[in-house]
């Protein structure tokens, strides 16, 4: 919708085309996607199903990159979160063992990006679909306030 309203001078391309574009170079206008912890993630593993394209036929998906829009715990020690990337945004359940039994519950905050490997995929319905993610699904957590990726240029000002 943001790519519709805009007003550049730029010719409308396809819903098709752009999602191409944003997978490739990034979305300029959502600074979680130029984050460190963002890119870092994507330079460990470019490779990962887009969230957009997860839909009730999967079982499981194999790689996932996602970055914490919101994350809201229960009362048993889980969590429910929502993971977005470019290409849109879907629900999770993150199991309490990874809070309880991992170095990874520090890290679990919005803004963090989540790296996963062979996540579950629940649909109650045809037309949701939710991540079930348990401990040995998580492969790394990179924390929102990470450094820059390795090999990355940072400005840097001389006096």
């Amino acid at each position: 919708m943001i790519h519709r309203r805009s007003t550049d001078d730029k010719p409308n391309i396809s819903t098709q085309q752009f999602v191409r574009q944003v997978l490739q170079d990034g979305h300029d206008t959502d600074p979680d996607f130029q984050s460190n912890a963002w890119l870092s993630a994507l330079q460990l593993n470019g490779s990962a199903t887009p969230l957009g394209a997860i839909t009730h036929h999967h079982e499981r998906v194999d790689h996932v990159i996602g970055v914490i829009k919101s994350c809201n715990p229960n009362g048993f020690g889980d969590a429910t979160v929502t993971l977005k990337d470019p290409t849109g945004t879907v629900g999770a359940s993150i199991h309490h063992k990874v809070f309880t039994e991992s170095v990874f519950a520090k890290d679990i905050t919005v803004g963090s990006v989540l790296l996963l490997q062979k996540v579950a995929v629940f649909s109650p319905r045809k037309s949701n679909c939710y991540l079930n993610i348990t401990l040995s699904n998580v492969v790394k957590v990179f924390s929102k306030d990470s450094a820059p990726p390795p090999g990355s240029f940072t400005n840097i000002t001389e006096d």
